[in-house]
């Protein structure tokens, strides 16, 4: 696992941590610096899963182009 692997699972785990905390206590619970580190988190949560799709939409078009010819 690279570094950028391993920064970015750590992010997710911080960010599922807060998320707990933040269901178990209610946003009162939570620093501003968590608020900030859990909307982060999230963002990039969000960044990954648009990413994903885009590369998963451009496999499908490049499958249909080496399909069609």
């Amino acid at each position: 696992m690279n570094n950028e692997n391993k920064e970015k699972l750590g992010s997710l785990e911080n960010t599922s941590v807060l998320m707990k905390k933040f269901d178990e206590f209610g946003h009162s619970a939570l620093s501003i610096d968590e608020v900030y580190q859990l909307i982060m988190g999230l963002f990039e949560i969000i960044l990954s899963k648009e990413d994903e799709t885009r590369q998963s939409k451009e496999r499908a078009i490049k499958m249909l182009a080496n399909s069609l010819g």
